[in-house]
């Protein structure tokens, strides 16, 4: 993945339902994120066309994947398998063992397919959010 996909993946991500881009996927932000975790995230294409995107990274102790999508009409060919496959291989070279992903509660597709994939649920943590005020 490079920043130079990042209008096509803006609009695979915009077409996905379940999957919203917020504040923090301006290209700015996809660009530094992809700056700080160089060869973790992944575009599948066919031909010109950009049809799947894993956007990954790491706290240097654990890998995060976020942002896996596909375009529906290219689901069921492996692709989103392929884009996981890739992410667990380059944490495994950086020597990141654990890899985790949040999915919503309510996303029973996602949790069939990660499921499928042997991801398990963890019931030992709550995942907490904070929001600083941005200075003025």
């Amino acid at each position: 993945m490079e920043i130079g996909d990042y209008d096509s993946m803006l609009a695979l991500w915009m077409g996905m339902d379940g999957l919203t881009p917020n504040e923090h996927d301006t290209r700015q932000r996809i660009a530094s994120y992809l700056d700080h975790n160089k060869g973790l995230s992944f575009v599948a294409t066919c031909g010109n066309e950009l049809v799947g995107t894993l956007l990954s990274g790491t706290d240097g102790r654990r890998g995060f994947l976020q942002l896996l999508a596909v375009k529906p009409a290219f689901r069921g060919l492996s692709i989103a398998t392929t884009l996981v496959e890739n992410s667990v291989k380059a944490f495994a070279e950086l020597g990141i063992s654990e890899i985790r992903i949040f999915v919503m509660k309510d996303n029973g597709p996602a949790h069939n397919f990660w499921k499928k994939l042997g991801w398990m649920v963890k019931t030992d943590v709550e995942v907490m959010s904070f929001h600083p005020k941005r200075p003025e």
